[in-house]
């Protein structure tokens, strides 16, 4: 058995998907801030085999109290969800362990220390929370008066109460895409399959675009693909 946690669009199309693959899947509403507690009270009524959390449905520290018992499995896993809580560690991840290409970056805890940051980086900029939403609480700064501005929209604007932000430079692409990826182990050994490009737009202030296939040239096709496994065998 399955349970999703969350009643959403997003929810009810996972729950078809199971069930085509032959699960049984109880999708369940939860309040956000229920607690670790009254998860595992769902859980020891329902007794599922897995978890699945739909975005926003149930904290993060709900979600790895209840991995942590051992007797189910949660999905996003207790790794996942903790780096989803830490943009930071998230990014050296990346950038520092895994060795993969990002924009330079970052990290201010203070107006001050952001604005040294511009003087250093120079313009534009762009500021955001070090855990959010995509396009929450960023801003682009040209100028520095747009420095004091973008520190205030970037705290107020994070996931979670933190007084320090993410800064990197802005980097012209000709599209945005995600990659999922999905790392198995079957009776051949670990493997790792890809879906279809999706691609994505947002402009400040407006909702989010995609669309998938999104296409893309085999070269960079490849080295999204190199990307995406590197993280999902880390």
């Amino acid at each position: 058995t399955v349970m999703l946690l969350g009643a959403g669009e997003r929810s009810r199309e996972l729950a078809l998907a199971f069930r085509r693959l032959g699960a049984d899947v109880e999708t369940v509403e939860v309040q956000p801030d229920g607690g670790p507690e009254a998860l595992a009270a769902l859980i020891d009524k329902s007794k599922p085999r897995y978890v699945v959390a739909d975005a926003g449905a149930v904290t993060a520290e709900a979600l790895i109290a209840v991995a942590e018992r051992g007797d189910v499995e949660v999905f996003p896993t207790p790794r996942s969800t903790r780096l989803s809580l830490d943009g930071e560690g998230l990014r050296r991840l990346a950038a520092d362990e895994l060795g993969l290409p990002t924009a330079p970056f970052w990290f201010a805890g203070s107006v001050e220390e952001l604005t040294a940051v511009a003087q250093h980086a120079g313009f534009p900029l762009v500021v955001k929370p070090v855990a959010a939403a995509p396009g929450e609480g960023e801003s682009v700064v040209l100028r520095p008066e747009d420095v004091e501005p973008a520190w205030r929209r970037a705290v107020a604007g994070g996931k979670l109460s933190l007084q320090r932000v993410i800064a990197e430079t802005v980097v012209d692409v000709d599209v945005e895409v995600t990659l999922l990826t999905v790392r198995t182990t079957g009776p051949s050994g670990p493997a790792v399959s890809f879906c279809e490009p999706i691609g994505h737009h947002q402009t400040t202030g407006e909702p989010l675009e995609a669309w998938q296939p999104q296409h893309l040239s085999a070269t960079a096709l490849d080295s999204a693909k190199s990307i995406a496994a590197r993280i999902v065998n880390s």
